[in-house]
């Protein structure tokens, strides 16, 4: 196994430290993103009351993912 995988997944109490130092690094870094993104909306254009069917490729493109 490599170090990397033993120190992430591994059981040893040797590595408890680096994964409570990792843990803690990852969660300062993610704080500022935590926030939530609907991923459907009600259809306001006047077409009655169904999801908008656009918006998740919307969010899609505005997020530059897959294109």
């Amino acid at each position: 196994m490599s170090m990397s995988k033993r120190m992430l997944f591994g059981n040893d109490p040797v590595d408890d430290h680096i994964r409570e130092k990792l843990r803690k690094d990852t969660e300062e870094f993610l704080e500022p993103f935590k926030f939530k993104i609907p991923t459907r909306r009600k259809n306001r254009l006047g077409r009655g009351p169904h999801w908008d069917p656009y918006w998740r490729s919307c969010l899609t493109a505005a997020g530059g993912i897959g294109y």
